[in-house]
């Protein structure tokens, strides 16, 4: 007997046959079209098309594992229920190893609406706050650690160079003063 908690697999999706979706989502040479892929699986076929956004979330281009971030974790996309405890492995994965900033902070944002139902999902955001190379992705990942909601990445990003600008002009104010101490 079938188990019927897992979804089958649509035998057409956006009028092709389900394999061309998959191969064109995960194998397609053009990053676009894999991407165009992942984006109506999403829409057409999300609970069915779980294992292709995990797998796709290994894509070396950005904005398709973007894209496989967002079908793997989007509850308005699903037709049944999102449990955490299943996608929250795949995302804290992301936050630790994607090479990406902004695919990081993109994931620990989905960290931060998963931890409401899923206490795993903090271990990796307070990781990212404390050791993340990049400014911005620790800054978010502080922000979620504490509670709040992080801005954007390009707001993050313009914070993290205002700070960083504020800084360089005092270190040059005192180099000008004579070193600005006792």
């Amino acid at each position: 007997m079938a188990d019927s908690s897992v979804p089958r697999a649509p035998t057409q999706v956006a009028g092709r046959p389900w394999a061309e979706a998959v191969r064109g989502a995960l194998a397609d040479p053009d990053p676009a079209v894999r991407r165009r892929w992942l984006a109506v699986l999403d829409r057409e076929a999300n609970d069915a098309a779980t294992e292709v956004f995990r797998r796709a979330l290994a894509d070396p281009v950005p904005d398709v594992r973007g894209a496989a971030l967002h079908g793997l974790t989007c509850e308005r996309c699903r037709e049944g229920e999102l449990c955490p405890a299943d996608v929250v492995p795949d995302v804290s994965a992301l936050v630790a190893g994607d090479p990406d900033p902004e695919i990081r902070i993109k994931a620990i944002k989905v960290l931060w609406t998963l931890a409401r139902g899923e206490p795993g999902a903090l271990p990796a955001v307070v990781a990212a706050a404390a050791a993340d190379p990049d400014p911005a992705v620790r800054r978010a990942a502080s922000l979620v650690a504490a509670g709040h909601h992080p801005p954007s990445h390009k707001r993050l990003r313009r914070q993290a160079r205002s700070r960083r600008s504020k800084a360089a002009s005092r270190a040059g104010a005192q180099v000008r003063d004579g070193g600005g101490g006792c």
